[in-house]
């Protein structure tokens, strides 16, 4: 689904994407709050806490039930871009694809917490959006395959060495301790607890964002948007075709930012002799 405007807001996500998100967020958060304590028993409070669920039965039980409703539901997102390219005959969401721009963005971003420019603009998907929706791509296949060897240990030792049990557990946790981390500590600040967010982002709940938080969060498309809609925002289109960097910074560093060559050509002789 592309952005639209409509009145004071623009619509950002379909009923469909925020019925994924709703689901991945229940069975992601089921699967960490039983996962964890069957992993660590020997944290202190793994025993307590799994005694919250009945016993380590039904801990295993309920994340086994999370486990197939996350995967359903990566299928299912799958074969939905399938569907809108295949049947709808949509063109695939490049939006979501990783850009030049994203590592000039992680650039300027860096140079912005150092206080020497400003934050950059960004289009409908900025850099660590990409990276938190990528990270599922590779997330995914490791938690299934390792989780389904640990479900089924002597289907996999049938034909598989016996080393490869032991293998698939040290994996699934090691990659649970980074997913589980990673959505506590980088997507729930980036999402929620970040000023311009805080306390809670409801854009992913309602679908929709007021045009004025919009234009902060995503001016690029926001200009784009506002030029279809016919109303185009000057001021904004002028403030996202500039790059504000502060010194000091290497010239090079400015160039690359503003998508000049990094290294400004020689001038010929005849050229210098004329200046």
């Amino acid at each position: 689904m592309t952005s639209a405007v409509k009145g004071d807001y623009v619509y950002r996500f379909s009923l469909n994407t925020r019925i994924q998100h709703a689901v991945l967020l229940v069975s992601f958060t089921l699967l960490v709050m039983t996962g964890l304590p069957i992993g660590f028993p020997e944290a202190p409070t793994a025993q307590w806490w799994i005694g919250i669920w009945g016993g380590k039965d039904n801990a295993l039980l309920a994340h086994q039930v999370g486990a197939v409703i996350i995967s359903l539901v990566c299928l299912y997102h799958l074969l939905s871009i399938l569907f809108f390219m295949l049947v709808l005959k949509k063109p695939f969401p490049w939006d979501m694809a990783p850009k030049l721009k994203d590592a000039k963005d992680i650039m300027q971003s860096m140079l912005h917490v150092l206080g020497l420019a400003e934050e950059p603009k960004y289009n409908r998907f900025q850099y660590g959006q990409k990276i938190d929706y990528w990270s599922i791509f590779w997330g995914m296949p490791v938690m299934v395959i390792t989780g389904f060897v640990m479900w089924f240990p002597d289907f996999v030792a049938g034909f598989l060495p016996q080393s490869v049990i032991p293998i698939s557990v040290i994996a699934h946790r090691d990659e649970a301790i980074l997913a589980s981390s990673f959505i506590l500590i980088v997507h729930m600040y980036y999402g929620h607890l970040a000023p311009i967010t805080f306390p809670i982002n409801w854009v992913m709940f309602s679908g929709r964002k007021l045009k004025a938080e919009y234009k902060n969060w995503f001016g690029l498309e926001y200009v784009k948007l506002m030029k279809e809609a016919g109303t185009p925002d000057a001021e904004a289109e002028a403030a996202s075709k500039e790059v504000k960097v502060a010194r000091p910074v290497p010239p090079f560093v400015k160039r690359f930012l503003e998508g000049k060559p990094i290294f400004e050509p020689k001038k010929k002789d005849s050229e210098a002799k004329k200046d």
